[in-house]
């Protein structure tokens, strides 16, 4: 499935397959690259994911930069695009603060916590 949610039926929850994510990267042991497979935890949801391109970094004041990462280090923040391995139910983080806010997770340790920004597909 795709995850447990109650909606109106009249304005039905998105189900996403490519997520634009404004994350802030916390104690990495190595660096957020293109490529990178992970876990994404959406409210009570959990599902494979790829960070499919590092699309621009976020300044302190959270307006995005001109400049397009090639990698992310410990405690920076970029929007990134992530690719699902299965449609996940997801809302903007404008539109519904809980259900829009994303953890990213590799074995175990957490390598990220973001706000989702843009439903791609």
């Amino acid at each position: 499935g795709s995850g447990s949610v109650l909606c109106d039926p009249a304005r039905p929850a998105r189900l996403a397959l490519v997520l634009e994510v404004q994350v802030r990267t916390l104690a990495l042991t190595v660096p957020l690259t293109r490529g990178l497979p992970c876990e994404v935890y959406c409210h009570t949801s959990r599902c494979s994911a790829v960070v499919s391109k590092l699309v621009c970094f976020v300044d302190r004041k959270g307006m995005r930069t001109p400049s397009k990462p090639r990698l992310l280090l410990a405690h920076s923040a970029a929007v990134v695009q992530l690719t699902l391995e299965r449609p996940l139910c997801v809302e903007l983080h404008a539109d519904c603060r809980t259900m829009g806010r994303v953890l990213l997770r590799e074995l175990g340790h957490t390598l990220a916590a973001g706000i989702i920004v843009a439903v791609l597909r």
